[in-house]
């Protein structure tokens, strides 16, 4: 974004409070740089990222009870099953 050179991007969950951080995992049988798909949305990357649209998705970004992160309620999957964090549920993802 914003004309930085980048590989990948890190997502974590975090608590209320931000003094608790876990970093969203995909699962381990998962292949490194598979894509992360959320079932009803494109699975096409956008050729660029708009700040102002991300930081607007960010709201949508949580972990559920099971600490899976999701998109809207849907969770983000991989061919090995989807991400999660180890114990932070409810959390908001950034």
């Amino acid at each position: 974004m914003r004309g930085v050179l980048s590989e990948g991007m890190i997502i974590a969950a975090s608590d209320s409070t931000k003094s608790k951080v876990e970093i969203v995992s995909p699962p381990e049988r998962a292949s490194n740089g598979e894509s992360i798909v959320i079932e009803g949305y494109p699975s096409q990357p956008s050729p660029q990222v708009n700040p102002k649209l991300f930081m607007e998705l960010l709201k949508d970004l949580k972990t559920n009870e099971e600490c899976v992160a999701t998109y809207k309620g849907i969770p983000w999957m991989t061919s090995a099953g989807p991400c999660n964090v180890t114990s932070l549920r409810g959390a908001d993802l950034s």
